[in-house]
């Protein structure tokens, strides 16, 4: 183990030809056919972990290639949950009331109430609880747009 006592303290970082301990968590990466590394190296040579990780979140979050892009189809996958008891498409083919047609605004107020205790039911307010405020509004404004058909 070299004895760090006797470096010269006016030697900038990574030029220090004294080979240091790695601590833990640290490992060195050694350049390929001797080229001399561009990057900041710790004493003994070698890319600190740190320097490798500060420099791969930089580069994602620089990057907006990796952003998702908005689903197209997200309205209609969240209302397809309702399709069970209210119908595909929001026309119930039975005794629960169709959706489709239905006002925005209308949908939007009873989701809310069922999420926020106000109105009461066996498994709507379970369901309603589930969903985001703008999944919601995503679902109501997908049934305000389908024809209104059946009951």
């Amino acid at each position: 183990m070299p004895c760090f006592a006797t470096c010269r303290r006016d030697i900038p970082r990574g030029m220090c030809k004294v080979p240091r301990v790695l601590l833990p968590g640290e490992f060195a990466v050694y350049p390929v056919d001797g080229a001399a590394p561009s990057t900041p190296l710790d004493d003994s040579g070698g890319f600190t972990m740190r320097t490798i990780l500060l420099s791969a979140g930089a580069i994602l979050l620089a990057s907006p290639a990796f952003a998702q892009a908005p689903d197209p189809n997200l309205a209609r996958n969240l209302a397809a949950t309702c399709a069970i008891c209210h119908g595909t498409n929001g026309v119930s083919q039975g005794v629960v009331s169709s959706l489709a047609g239905t006002a925005k605004i209308d949908t939007l107020l009873k989701l809310q109430e069922y999420k926020n205790g106000k109105r009461t039911g066996t498994i709507m307010p379970q369901i309603a609880k589930g969903f985001t405020d703008e999944q919601i509004d995503l679902i109501a404004g997908f049934f305000a747009q389908q024809p209104r058909q059946g009951n």
